[in-house]
């Protein structure tokens, strides 16, 4: 098995598509929550093939905003 070399952040924030792995670095949290925010289609991504997973640059800011809004609105309702 290859095993991919990690990318530097400023690489990352280049990219116009990610893979669960590249989005979890980026962001500083654990791939499995990525994966399970694209399987309940809160982050949007295609399947390309069996295990390989594309996340789109755009997909990923509006799943960002739409986060930083719910955080909002909890805020306003505590």
């Amino acid at each position: 098995m290859v095993r991919l070399r990690r990318k530097k952040a400023e690489e990352l924030l280049q990219q116009q598509h990610y893979r669960p792995r590249e989005l979890a670095d980026l962001l500083g949290t654990g791939v499995d929550f990525i994966n399970h925010e694209v399987s309940t289609r809160r982050l949007k991504a295609r399947r390309l093939g069996q295990s390989t997973v594309d996340i789109p640059r755009t997909a990923v800011l509006e799943w960002l905003a739409e986060r930083e809004r719910a955080l909002g609105r909890q805020d306003h309702h505590a």
